[in-house]
């Protein structure tokens, strides 16, 4: 199976999709990211992006060591952390 990848990022969902492929790689801190991040954004003059820090804020969780990654919603302290946070919607129907 080939590797998905986002070679740009133009709004806020692409940055979502990009910032989970990269997570689910490894965990990685804000200065990893950041710099990959910056050097595939591409901000259109109509539609500006949301900063880094909240996008990885409201879509995923940090882990003691600083390194941010993807829920596992089948781990229980990844549950509770979204359960203390606004990200939680509970359980889907």
């Amino acid at each position: 199976m080939e590797e998905e990848q986002i070679s740009l990022i133009i709004d806020e969902k692409s940055a979502i999709q990009w910032l989970r492929l990269e997570l689910e790689k490894k965990p990685q801190t804000y200065q990893e990211i950041q710099l990959k991040f910056l050097q595939i954004k591409h901000e259109l003059k109509h539609e500006k992006l949301p900063e880094l820090m909240d996008i990885l804020k409201e879509n995923f969780l940090q882990d003691e060591e600083g390194r941010w990654y993807v829920p596992d919603p089948n781990k229980q302290s990844d549950i509770e952390k979204l359960k203390g946070s606004s990200k939680y919607l509970g359980p889907k129907p």
